[in-house]
């Protein structure tokens, strides 16, 4: 499954960032950083992503510091992650470094943690959480 899910994901962000050599993407590719993706973009995959495996994605998910639970008062303070939301996102990520996850982290840093590994967990999490999969 993660062979498939990893091309169905290359394809998809082959086609919307019109690369011109799908080999570019790797597992640790950053969606911003490494392919050059921006906000449109991160749109237009996620509606992709939600034909090719049958999903659904809101904008709250890929918005990973909105996901943690927690009020805006306590996920960061002047645009700075809190610890709380740090240790969140950690764990919400493991796919990123741990060392990413330091104090000072800003906000408008963490849709470029992004990673292709990112975009197939959540897949991954979405299509084994369709009705009528055997758990």
């Amino acid at each position: 499954m993660e062979r498939e899910l990893f091309d169905g994901v290359r394809d998809c962000l082959a086609e919307v960032l019109l690369l011109k050599d799908p080999a570019v993407v790797t597992l640790s590719s950053s969606l911003i950083r490494d392919l050059g993706a921006d906000s449109l973009d991160i749109l237009d995959l996620i509606f992709h992503l939600e034909e090719r495996f049958g999903i659904k994605i809101s904008k709250d998910e890929i918005n990973y510091y909105s996901n943690l639970g927690l009020p805006p008062e306590q996920t960061h303070v002047d645009g700075v992650l809190t610890a709380e939301a740090l240790k969140g996102l950690a764990a919400m990520m493991p796919e990123v470094d741990p060392a990413v996850f330091s104090p000072g982290l800003k906000v408008s840093e963490v849709p470029k943690l992004i990673t292709v590994q990112t975009l197939i967990n959540l897949v991954k999490a979405k299509v084994e959480a369709r009705p009528g999969l055997p758990a």
